[in-house]
């Protein structure tokens, strides 16, 4: 899989706590492997593309301070 981080996210729309959208536009693109870790800091636009398969993701949000 490869994880897209950063850049805008495309036809962003809010839904509860989150935002989603169909893609992200001038991102920075991370093939991923197993047993990868990644750190997304607050705010910051992402997703996964080009999955081969199955992932599994375990996601922990912390509130902020």
């Amino acid at each position: 899989a490869t994880l897209v981080t950063g850049g805008k996210l495309v036809d962003a729309v809010h839904t509860g706590d989150n935002w989603r959208g169909k893609g992200i536009e001038g991102g920075k693109a991370q093939k991923m492997s197993k047993g990868d870790f990644m750190l997304v800091p607050a705010g910051v636009p992402h997703w996964f593309t080009d999955i081969n398969g199955q992932i599994t993701e375990f996601s922990l949000h912390l509130p902020a301070k």
